[in-house]
């Protein structure tokens, strides 16, 4: 269970939505722009999971938030921003989002002096070889179709982390 002293939380409230995270007792207000940040110094490695949906986010925080610092973001736009500030070890990025594709946020990480060795693992729904080929031009170091299997996420995301090494 992770304790409200555990987790910092970043949040731009602008609806009155609520959820509650799997195993954590406290009731969250979010939107477009929800960011937590697991805050465990014992953790070594940071992870981005850029996805404007709410469920994959949570999906995908619990598959890795044992091994990682995991960050969040729903709204695609800020992601640059976050990365410069928290330059995380690897970004898990959805491509179909609302204001700014995974194909254009990947296109500016890749521009940016401090971003541009950041490695991408795009998470997404979409399951043609063009998207995939698209994606991999673009400079994304892997490629994962929802839905995705905890296992496969974890070797993946470990992998690149090695590589990174």
């Amino acid at each position: 269970m992770i304790a409200v002293t555990d987790v910092i939380m970043y949040i731009t409230v602008i609806s009155d939505r609520s959820y509650k995270s799997p195993g954590n007792p406290i009731d969250l207000e979010v939107n477009e722009r929800l960011i937590l940040q697991m805050n465990d110094n014992s953790k070594k490695h940071s992870i981005l999971i850029v996805d404007d949906d709410k469920t994959n986010i949570i999906a995908l925080t619990y598959i890795l938030e044992a091994n990682y610092n995991v960050l969040s973001l729903l709204d695609s736009t800020q992601t640059v921003q976050l990365a410069e500030n928290e330059l995380p070890d690897l970004i898990l990025l959805d491509i179909l989002m609302p204001e700014m594709d995974g194909f254009e946020v990947i296109t500016l990480l890749k521009l940016n002096e401090k971003t541009k060795n950041i490695p991408v693992i795009f998470i997404t729904g979409l399951d043609n070889v063009k998207a995939e080929e698209n994606g991999l031009m673009l400079g994304a170091a892997d490629y994962i179709a929802k839905p995705f299997h905890p296992a496969i996420v974890k070797l993946r995301v470990e992998n690149q982390i090695q590589r990174r090494n």
